[in-house]
């Protein structure tokens, strides 16, 4: 009923949302067409505010840490901890020389994935966070 009311509301000039619950239940048919017309109207005069889905979600910030701990949990796999207190696992399992104390970053990339990367180092490993 909602979605017809909806509907029909954008047929005159601007679509609008409205609970149409209420209007629903009213049993005689010049009652509910007034309740439909009030909350179109009302609807009109407020819409809602911009929904926040609707924004484009920023990326996350770098992050910038040095390696507080390192543990190896498959071979060439490790959960590497942050002197910042984050846990990161590294995902695919690759030789990368990273040793405690090094100084990372970790960056979000265009493939929806996180990369862990060092200076001295070449390349970058992929990481999820996991606190």
């Amino acid at each position: 009923m909602s979605v017809a009311a909806a509907w029909c509301a954008g047929a005159q000039g601007g679509a609008v949302t409205i609970d149409a619950n209420k209007c629903a239940a009213i049993q005689a048919a010049d009652e509910r067409l007034a309740c439909f017309e009030s909350e179109v109207e009302e609807a009109r005069r407020n819409p809602p505010p911009p929904a926040a889905a609707n924004a484009p979600e920023a990326p996350p910030e770098d992050v910038i840490a040095a390696v507080a701990s390192l543990r190896e949990i498959v071979p060439n796999r490790f959960m590497i901890t942050l002197d910042n207190g984050q846990v990161w696992r590294q995902i695919v399992p690759q030789p990368y020389a990273l040793r405690q104390g090094s100084e990372v970053r970790i960056y979000y990339s265009r493939w929806n994935t996180f990369r862990l990367t060092n200076e001295q180092l070449r390349g970058f490993i992929q990481v999820e966070r996991v606190r």
